[in-house]
């Protein structure tokens, strides 16, 4: 995008319209320097309001068509708005949800938006709880980490981004290998080597 306006900034000046030229310059600056944000749509004002959550809430993630609302007390992100041409399913015209459509802890995206979360000061940092006081032994797993109880049932994972997740859907995958319910006992083959410290 800043080569496409550096081009047109360039025809402007040769044209002898210097002042539309800087004007230019100065938006390009201020891309360069991200200082632009994207404001949330009238729909999803409302909702914020519903939630009474302010407008730092709303999360826009670069090269993302899809729009979000960390909503703290329930510990999930709302997709809001979408602002892509393809596969508009489930959104009107404006690029509003028709229904809520939300992402919990252990389903698909869940991780980068919490680390956007964070970065924004609206999520703490994990603290990753010591294994060895709680009882619970620690297995590996492709950045994952799984805690299993004394009876070899699994307590909860320790996701690639560092969130506790205590319910993972089961359909959430590591590196396309599905990692099955909590609570339940290691799938076969079991995939997790066991923890060194």
């Amino acid at each position: 995008m800043i080569k496409e306006l550096t081009k047109l900034a360039n025809h402007l000046d040769a044209k002898g319209l210097r002042i539309e030229a800087e004007a230019l310059e100065q938006v390009m600056i201020r891309l360069a320097n991200d200082e632009f944000s994207i404001a949330p749509g009238v729909q999803t004002s409302k909702k914020l309001d519903e939630l009474g959550l302010d407008r730092r809430y709303f999360i826009v993630r670069s090269g993302d068509p899809y729009r979000y609302v960390y909503v703290p007390q329930d510990n999930l992100f709302l997709v809001v708005e979408y602002t892509g041409t393809k596969n508009r399913g489930g959104f009107d015209n404006r690029g509003y949800p028709t229904r809520d459509i939300e992402i919990r802890e252990g389903q698909g995206g869940w991780g980068l938006l919490a680390e956007e979360a964070r970065e924004l000061g609206l999520m703490e940092e994990h603290q990753e709880p010591a294994a060895e006081g709680a009882g619970l032994r620690a297995f590996e797993y492709n950045g994952w980490t799984q805690y299993r109880n004394p009876d070899d049932t699994i307590a909860y994972y320790i996701d690639d981004a560092g969130m506790r997740l205590e319910r993972i859907d089961s359909a959430t995958e590591i590196a396309g290998t599905p990692i099955g319910q909590v609570s339940s006992r290691p799938r076969s083959p079991n995939i997790w080597t066991e923890a060194t410290s």
